[in-house]
Formats: structure tokens, sequence, C-alpha cells
């Protein structure tokens, strides 16, 4: 079982310009197949928006890189907003948040690599 509280390691940070992102509905289940075979695919990282926004924008994220299995990553993202947004004065931006998928993700099993991008003002 996944403990209630989980201790992040300090995030990376990296500017990212904008990012084409493709997806389907019943998304990771219908989209897998397709992966390696998606016109203008770069590289087998996947990524899910967490959330909406109306206009694009260039911002910095901080990525922070799970290891764990996939089935707990709430805990992850409570500690972010809870823990990690609040004692590093950083100024989330309006944009939204993702999650990234390694290249050592399995989706079959859920195990391996989960970046999460928080925008973050420079």
């Amino acid at each position: 079982m996944e403990p209630t509280r989980t201790t992040l390691k300090p995030p990376r940070y990296k500017e990212s310009g904008p990012l084409r992102l493709a997806g389907i509905p019943a998304q990771w289940q219908r989209l897998v197949p397709h992966l390696g075979h998606i016109p203008g695919q770069i590289g087998a990282v996947t990524c899910g928006v967490v959330s909406n926004t109306e206009d694009g924008c260039d911002h910095l994220c901080g990525v922070f890189l799970r290891e764990q299995h996939r089935s707990g990553i709430q805990a992850t993202w409570k500690a972010i907003w809870n823990q990690w947004t609040p004692a590093s004065g950083a100024r989330v931006a309006d944009a939204p948040e993702l999650e990234c998928y390694t290249e050592a993700f399995n989706a079959i099993t859920g195990a391996g690599g989960v970046e999460i991008w928080i925008p973050v003002e420079g």
C-alpha cells in the first residue's frame, strides 16, 4: 500500500516551448497500440494533460520524477500541491500540468517512470 505522505526529491527545471499533444477517448487503453506508429511522434514518451487552458504559452516546468507504480500517483500529486508548492515559493503558472510517461514506463504493468510537470513562472 502507498504511504499517505510522500517525500519528494527536489524538482529539476526545464524550459519548454509549445507542445503538440494528441489523444483519443479511453486514452491509455486505446492509445498504447498506436505508440511508435503516430505520424510525427518523437521518441516513446507519452504525456497526459491534467488541466485545460484557453491560451498556450511558453513557461518553465518543475519536473518531478516518480519511479514507483502508477497506482500511487495521487500521493505524489498531493505532496506537490500540499508540501512542495507552499514551501518552494514558486508561482504556479496558469497553464496545464502534465503527466509524462518515460520510455521506462510499462503501460501494461503500470511500473516505470512518470514525470509530473508543473508550470511555474520564471
